[in-house]
C-alpha cells in the first residue's frame, strides 16, 4: 500500500467510513477547498473508487482511496505508520443493528462494538500516537448522533439500545481525549446529527407514518442532508472553529432541544 504525499503544503485528512452517504459528501465537500490531501477508507474499494473517480471529474482534485476492515486494528496501526504526518481525521464507520433489546445476540453486540466503538477508539490511539511523534497539531472529528445525547423517543418502531450506548461512548470519549492531553496539541470533536437522508434511512422514509414521526420531532420540519453534516466537518476542520474542543456540534434542526 503506497500513499501520495507530493503536496506537503496541505493539511493531511483522513476519512474512515467514506464511501457512501455522510463520508462520501464529507470527502466531497473536503475536495472543493482544494486545501487538502485527502485519503479515504472504507471496505469497498469499488465505492471508494467511484467517490474519487466523481471528486475527480467536478474539482479536477485527486484523492487517494484505500480499501480496510475497520475491524483489524493491525491494518489501521499500518495506516498511521506510513502517513507520516497526519493533520485531521474524521471518524464516520458505523453500523446499526434495529432490534429489541431483548433479542440483541452476542454476534450484533460483537460487531457494532468492533466498527461504532473499539474502531474509533484505537484511531484516536494511533492517530494521537503519530501526532506526539511528529510533533504536530492534530484535529479529530467524531461523527457521533443525536443518539449520542438522548435514547429514541418512546414511541419509537426503531429500538437500537446497542447503538445508543455506542453513540454515547463516542461522546465520553470525545471528552476523555480532550482533557486527558489538554495543551498537548489536540482539538477533538463530535458532530451528532438528526436522521440524515442516506440510503439507509430513505428505506425508513418510504413509510410516510414513519416519516411524519420523525418530523413533528425536529423542530426545523426537515430531515438533515449529508451537506449539512459535512457542513459542519468544513468548519471543524477549518481555523474558524480554533476554540471549539471537547464539544458536540449538534445538527439536529433542535431535535434535543426539548
Amino acid at each position: 500500500m503506497k500513499y501520495s504525499q507530493k503536496k506537503a503544503n496541505k493539511k493531511n485528512v483522513l476519512v474512515f467510513g467514506a464511501s457512501r452517504g455522510i463520508g462520501k459528501q464529507i470527502a466531497i465537500n473536503l475536495s472543493e477547498k482544494e486545501i487538502y490531501n485527502i485519503y479515504l477508507f472504507a471496505r469497498s474499494k469499488k465505492n471508494l473508487s467511484k467517490v474519487a473517480f466523481e471528486i475527480k471529474k467536478n474539482f479536477n482534485v485527486e484523492v487517494n482511496f484505500f480499501p480496510l476492515d475497520i475491524k483489524n486494528l493491525i491494518s489501521i496501526e499500518k495506516v498511521f505508520k506510513k502517513i507520516k504526518k497526519v493533520d485531521i481525521v474524521i471518524n464516520n464507520a458505523s453500523i446499526n443493528v434495529i432490534k429489541k433489546f431483548d433479542l440483541f445476540s452476542e454476534k450484533n453486540f460483537d460487531d457494532m462494538m468492533k466498527v461504532n466503538f473499539r474502531s474509533i477508539f484505537f484511531i484516536c490511539k494511533f492517530a494521537i500516537r503519530n501526532s506526539i511523534k511528529n510533533r504536530n497539531y492534530l484535529n479529530i472529528i467524531n461523527i457521533s448522533s443525536i443518539m449520542g445525547k438522548v435514547a429514541q423517543p418512546i414511541d419509537s418502531e426503531r429500538p437500537q439500545a446497542m447503538y445508543i450506548s455506542m453513540k454515547h461512548a463516542i461522546e465520553g470519549l470525545t471528552k476523555a481525549l480532550c482533557t486527558e492531553y489538554a495543551g498537548r496539541n489536540l482539538k477533538i470533536n463530535s458532530i451528532c446529527p438528526t436522521y440524515v437522508l442516506t440510503d439507509m434511512v430513505n428505506k425508513t422514509l418510504k413509510n410516510k407514518m414513519k416519516m411524519k414521526k420523525i418530523i413533528d420531532k425536529i423542530p426545523s420540519n426537515r430531515i438533515a442532508t449529508t451537506r449539512d453534516v459535512a457542513n459542519a466537518v468544513a468548519f471543524l476542520c477549518s481555523e474558524d472553529s480554533a476554540m471549539i474542543n471537547g464539544s458536540s456540534i449538534m445538527v439536529d434542526g433542535g431535535w434535543t432541544a426539548y
